[in-house]
């Protein structure tokens, strides 16, 4: 028998919102002022979405309840009443709006759904081709239909449009094909095991499932609360696995907690808690695993540890209020899980709102959510433990014995609640006696904000933005690259930037000083690289003062953590095992290839990691630290100017400053010319698989400035539109992207990454074609670039959105800080006059542009 967790989260709401309950039910939610939604003449329903994150672009999608069969959706992609003899899916291709990974279709259970993306709405007769495209497929079918658009769109233009086309269409009888939900409900615990291609990788899950929530419960808070409680639990799960493998001495990779809601499809709500650790000891980390969610189950969470996941929950959601914009591909599955499912339609911004002001005493609501933690938990019903291992192991069905018996033994658990509450700051609290004045203000050109420098040196960046109330990013970059750690061997530097996440702070472990942090709303990250070494952020504005005691404890509290090390260093291994031949890892790969024996490597390598590299490292990292004041400091956002001069006066004199700097080190860097192919078999998987396809990269010096960057970008768009034009035969995606380095050398790449799409999501008459086939395709366009074929309209097009994109940049704070940092360390300005240059490009400076990108280093990686 299933456990009630929905009817634990309804009594929940009816502490929670009994002063907004309408009646007997709850609040409905509101729908986002962005979306415009309806019925056209012909009865199907439109969702329509105003997103200019992506200037002149949107994406097109149709969804309908039923189906008309595979073969035959497939045939209409090939054959529409009011496209002739023209092909839907070649009118598709031709401009630029490529395949998804599974095609232009998917097919659900009882469902259709037609998704084209990237539909050039800048050019009107193909966003009015699209609609009439649109619109013949709704003909084909009597079942109840959504057509939904999200982008660059005036929703009352693309409405008339729809109205009059909608005309042709006989109305639509509506027939909604019984919705296939998939149901679970088991006993007995299920066990599922599929291997990868590791050495000594093991994933193991725990699935659990509990019974969706009702379609009427969906548009309203219950299901922002299960949503709530799901990340809560996420966060203290990780944690404990975090604390209990480490005492235990088990390698983590990863940890990880997935929650599928009802409104991600027709099955029941899922919880999935994976963990990525070695097979070699799998038995051990299945116990530790079964340990942790049993004590959740029979004790639940402690005040402290669910305070402190909390408060990272509403510190995440106050950041989102007006935070992350989501994308069209995003929008578009929001649209279509309110119109197969009955989701909310709520903004992102009053959703977060919700997580992030919930005002239910913690103490109060910590015996609510361990009844709901219980409720879900069990080591037999409704769980699925799901392996992915090497072929040769241990035989799961006495793993999965091991599991069971680990659950049902009386609980060994020791939740360290010796921090108390992680929020607590007290550690950081001394100030530096010695203050500093501010000797210099002037107008930052980058920015557009004020350059400071202090008494001491050091200098500060400084704009207010109020793009996102009440919270500013920050990032501190010491100049400095990694080639000054001592002794340094080849292959090391990849690793060197881990290591400073591994120092304890100011007493407390690397772990706990980021977790107080978190918990007190801060992020931080931190990396190093050939040219300095950065820590980054997003803060609230009221801990300003506890973000720079934070950072003077990292200058100069910092110790080496031979316990994390060991375990890092085992973990480190795994992780690089399982991410072999991913798509990230062979663009990589295909970057070491073009740069043979490179010294400075970022490609990891486990036999490079040596076991004295945190004490090498914690040399270089003290010498920066020595010389703040050969650096910067940037912060943006809502932040006053005058209480942060102050501030920074008083914390700023903590920091050690020199008077001489080091200059930078030479480094030698070769780069290979010509070309190379590889062929690579392997198979997929879920660790260390490669995916099938098609990998390019193409690499050339470019001298940098304004005009040869925008140049290049522009020469990269339309490079993908091309691309796109000729795989569609080939029933293949392709992603193009690209790489700027500044140091050692100036030089761009450009990464083709093409996939055969799943057989039953393209056009009928097409087959999936082999990655040899697939080569050749993408040949036919790299081997020929110079005669690229590029109409005004769509080098204008392409122009305009270069533009917006700068603009969408300039006015995000975290992009705005990578802009100075490249200004401050590189001695770079990639922003300033970007208009006039993006109006100077000619249709000749991007032909020179590829053929100077031909003139360099190329790599082929099919793997088969």
């Amino acid at each position: 028998m299933i456990k009630h967790t929905q009817r634990l989260i309804f009594c929940f709401l009816l502490a929670f919102v009994s002063t907004m309950m309408q009646g007997q039910g709850l609040p409905y939610l509101g729908v986002a002022s962005e979306i415009t939604r309806g019925s056209l003449p012909n009865g199907t329903e439109y969702y329509l979405v105003t997103n200019d994150l992506e200037k002149g672009l949107a994406d097109f999608a149709l969804a309908r309840k039923g189906s008309l069969g595979v073969s035959k959706e497939r045939a209409l992609l090939d054959s529409l009443p009011h496209f002739g003899s023209r092909k839907p899916y070649r009118f598709l291709a031709d401009n630029g709006v490529g395949y998804s990974d599974e095609g232009y279709i998917t097919h659900g259970e009882g469902t259709t759904f037609y998704s084209f993306r990237n539909v050039p709405t800048y050019d009107q007769a193909v966003t009015d081709s699209t609609i009439l495209l649109v619109m013949d497929l709704v003909a084909a079918s009597n079942c109840s239909q959504a057509i939904i658009v999200s982008g660059d769109i005036k929703p009352a233009e693309i409405l008339e449009r729809m109205e009059l086309l909608s005309m042709t269409v006989s109305r639509r009888a509506n027939v909604e094909a019984p919705t296939k939900m998939i149901r679970v409900n088991r006993d007995s615990l299920a066990l599922l095991v599929s291997h990868n291609l590791t050495s000594d990788v093991a994933v193991i899950d725990a699935v659990f499932s509990t019974q969706r929530i009702p379609r009427e419960l969906l548009n309203t808070p219950q299901a922002l609360v299960s949503k709530a409680y799901a990340s809560m639990l996420g966060h203290i799960f990780t944690n404990r696995i975090e604390h209990s493998f480490l005492a235990a001495g088990i390698p983590l990779a990863d940890v990880k907690f997935i929650y599928q809601d009802s409104s991600s499809g027709p099955h029941d709500e899922m919880y999935t808690f994976s963990v990525l650790s070695s097979n070699s000891r799998l038995t051990d980390a299945v116990n530790c695993i079964a340990e942790v969610l049993s004590d959740l189950d029979r004790n639940g969470a402690s005040l402290s540890e669910f305070k402190d996941a909390k408060e990272n929950l509403v510190s995440d959601s106050e950041r989102e209020i007006g935070g992350r914009r989501l994308s069209n591909a995003e929008l578009v599955e929001k649209c279509k899980a309110a119109f197969h499912y009955g989701s909310n339609l709520a903004s992102e911004s009053e959703i977060n709102r919700f997580l992030a002001r919930r005002s239910l005493p913690a103490e109060r609501e910590l015996e609510l959510f361990n009844s709901f933690v219980s409720a879900l938990l069990d080591s037999q019903k409704n769980l699925i433990l799901r392996f992915d291992v090497p072929d040769e192991g241990e035989d799961m069905r006495l793993v999965k014995k091991s599991f069971i018996k680990a659950w049902e033994s009386e609980s060994r658990m020791a939740v360290d609640d010796s921090r108390g509450d992680y929020s607590d700051t007290l550690g950081l609290s001394n100030l530096p006696k010695k203050k500093v004045k501010l000797k210099s203000d002037i107008q930052e050109p980058v920015t557009g904000g004020r350059l400071w420098t202090f008494s001491n040196g050091i200098k500060v960046i400084y704009k207010k933005s109020t793009a996102v109330e009440g919270e500013f990013h920050y990032a501190l970059m010491l100049r400095g690259g990694y080639s000054a750690v001592p002794d340094l061997k080849e292959g090391e530097a990849a690793f060197v930037g881990d290591m400073f996440g591994l120092y304890d702070i100011a007493g407390m472990s690397g772990r706990d000083f980021r977790a107080m942090l978190g918990a007190n709303g801060i992020t931080m990250t931190d990396e190093a690289s050939l040219s300095d070494f950065t820590i980054r952020g997003i803060a609230p504005k009221n801990k300003l003062e506890l973000l720079l005691g934070a950072m003077l404890a990292l200058s100069d509290r910092r110790s080496v953590n031979e316990g994390e090390f060991d375990n890092y260093k085992q973990s480190e291994k795994l992780r690089i095992d399982s991410r072999n031949l991913s798509p990230r890892d062979v663009n990589s790969l295909m970057d070491s290839i073009m740069r043979p024996n490179y010294f400075y490597t970022d490609r990891k390598r486990a036999e490079c990691l040596a076991d004295d590299l945190p004490q090498r490292s914690e040399e270089y990292y003290s010498e920066l630290f020595s010389k703040v004041n050969d650096g910067v400091l940037v912060l943006i956002g809502d932040l006053d100017e005058e209480t942060l001069k102050r501030s920074l006066s008083r914390h700023l004199g903590g920091f050690r400053t020199q008077s001489k700097f080091s200059p930078r080190e030479k480094v030698s860097n070769n780069w290979a010319s010509g070309s190379v192919t590889y062929i690579k078999e392997s198979a997929p998987g879920l660790v260390g698989g490669g995916e099938i396809g098609v990998n390019v990269a193409l690499s050339a010096p470019i001298s940098y400035n304004i005009k040869n960057l925008v140049t290049f970008r522009l020469a990269t768009d339309l490079l993908r539109k091309e691309l796109v034009g000729e795989l569609a035969e080939a029933g293949a995606s392709v992603d193009v992207s690209h790489k700027l380095e500044l140091f050692p050398s100036e030089r761009v790449t450009i990464y083709i990454n093409a996939h055969p799409c799943r057989a039953d999501g393209i056009p009928y008459g097409l087959s999936v074609t082999d990655p040899l086939s697939l080569l050749s395709a993408v040949r036919n366009v790299t081997l020929d670039l110079e005669h690229i074929d590029v109409s005004a309209s769509d080098l204008a097009a392409c122009k305009t959105a270069l533009k917006s994109n700068y603009e969408r940049i300039l006015e995000d704070s975290d992009q705005l800080i990578s802009l100075a940092l490249t200004r401050y360390s590189e001695g770079k300005d990639l922003v300033t006059g970007y208009k006039a240059a993006i109006d100077s490009v000619t249709f000749e400076d991007i032909l020179e542009m590829i053929r100077l990108i031909r003139s360099g280093a190329e790599v082929e990686y099919v793997i088969i």
